[in-house]
């Protein structure tokens, strides 16, 4: 008990990880716009940018 199979032990070693450099669009859906612009800034620190005005639906960018 407590020991790990050889195959599993394998893949992880060889398993190769690529670091999130950026991040360019991610798309939610909301509630509350206000509210979540309001977490967005508050607490994560991200900066609200003019969204196109061509779109016809609530959102924030």
């Amino acid at each position: 008990m407590g020991k790990t199979s050889p195959e599993i032990v394998s893949y992880e070693e060889e398993r190769m990880v690529m670091p999130l450099l950026s991040l360019n669009h991610v798309s939610f859906l909301c509630k509350s716009v206000s509210r979540s612009v309001r977490f967005y800034e508050q607490v994560l620190g991200f900066v609200l940018i003019k969204r196109p005005s061509s779109f016809n639906f609530q959102g924030a960018w």
